[in-house]
């Protein structure tokens, strides 16, 4: 493991950024999912016009939102290499003690 960083230095700002607009992807794509596949007007009118297109959309996008969310929640390291999670942003990062102790309980 690397030294920890500090939160206001700039690779840590650089990290958090990062993962902020991972998360904002994968909200967005949970979006997607949830407008096209799980509301019933819209279901329905796809289901209608090109139905084998929409359900291979549907398990593209479903397997693409899954696989990237356990993505970051696996360990800091595997197989010798730094992983982007959530473990490696808590180790990393020297996280005064009272905001490690609210990240842990989110």
């Amino acid at each position: 493991m690397t030294d920890r960083i500090s939160p206001t230095d700039k690779a840590a700002r650089g990290m958090i950024e990062r993962f902020v607009h991972y998360i904002v992807d994968l909200k967005a794509l949970h979006r997607i999912l949830k407008e096209l596949f799980v509301e019933d007007a819209d279901r329905q009118l796809m289901e209608q016009t090109a139905s084998s297109f929409f359900a291979d959309m549907n398990n593209i996008l479903t397997r693409h939102f899954l696989l990237e969310s356990a993505k970051i929640m696996d360990p800091a390291r595997s197989c010798g290499k730094e992983n982007f999670t959530v473990e490696n942003l808590l180790v990393t990062i020297d996280w005064p003690e009272d905001t490690l102790d609210e990240l842990n309980t989110i």
